[in-house]
């Protein structure tokens, strides 16, 4: 019961990662097309991409006693799928820096 919360909640931050990649997408082509605003929303897409990033160091990986060859192998793709979650929130979050947002200021274009 315990693994499958663990994967669903897992499977929810995967759908935030691509939601966030989605919106990113969006909002760099916006800025391409010089619309000053947009500052604001890629602020708020770099503080989700950092919240998730700390959630995911959150998740509970579980051992059994004695050892459950299942439930490693539910714990090491969720492991897996954590870190991978990670990786795209980093670059994310490296790549609003790379244009200039850093905690909530715009260091231009």
């Amino acid at each position: 019961m315990v693994e499958a919360i663990a994967t669903f909640g897992l499977a929810v931050n995967i759908m935030q990662v691509v939601g966030v990649g989605a919106k990113f997408i969006d909002l760099a082509w916006k800025i391409w097309r010089s619309e000053k605003e947009i500052v604001d929303e890629f602020t708020t897409s770099r503080s989700i991409s950092q919240d998730l990033k700390v959630a995911l160091q959150h998740i509970p990986i579980t051992t059994s006693s004695p050892r459950d060859p299942v439930e490693d192998e539910i714990n090491s793709r969720i492991l897996a799928l954590t870190k991978k979650c990670g990786t795209v929130a980093q670059q994310i979050i490296n790549s609003l820096d790379n244009i200039g947002i850093l905690d909530g200021s715009h260091r231009g274009m």
